[in-house]
């Protein structure tokens, strides 16, 4: 069985895989910017009802995270594309072909996509929470460390 995975891990793959795998992490990368937006949207509808100084410096910190977010999803749509270009305009059809430094960079860009998807569910299941100890809908307003059922 082991052996299975290994010559698994060391089949290349061709061309239109890894031209797919970027068109790919792009849509997944504006995914997550569109989700931010949303995210954002919830940000503001909190500031609306709670003014308070003690909630403040948390919105700031997610505000500022949002806007690190959404400049690092800007970066690495810059970056697949360059590679997307790269790759096209070596003009080659299979993948053994391609220039060894593209592929790195690819390899890199993976690394980068899979750590920024990582973060960013981490940040959104913390924003979550955050977001609901305090606010559950334009309706219910709900007081952090309270359980809905308590009013």
């Amino acid at each position: 069985m082991f052996e299975k995975t290994q010559e698994v891990n060391e089949m290349t793959i061709t061309l239109n895989e890894l031209l797919f795998e970027i068109r790919l992490s792009i849509n997944k990368i504006k995914f997550c910017k569109d989700q931010l937006n949303i995210l954002q949207v919830n940000l503001e509808s909190l500031v609306k009802f709670y003014a308070e100084s003690e909630l403040m410096p948390e919105v700031e910190q997610y505000q500022n995270k949002f806007i690190v977010y959404r400049e690092l999803s800007d970066k690495l749509i810059k970056e697949s594309k360059s590679i997307r270009n790269k790759t096209t305009e070596s003009k080659v059809e299979k993948t053994e072909d391609l220039d060894s430094e593209i592929l790195e960079e690819f390899d890199k860009f993976k690394i980068l996509c899979k750590d920024y998807f990582t973060f960013f569910e981490d940040l959104k299941k913390n924003f979550i929470h955050f977001y609901t100890s305090y606010h559950v809908s334009e309706n219910h307003i709900a007081v952090k460390d309270k359980k809905i059922s308590d009013f």
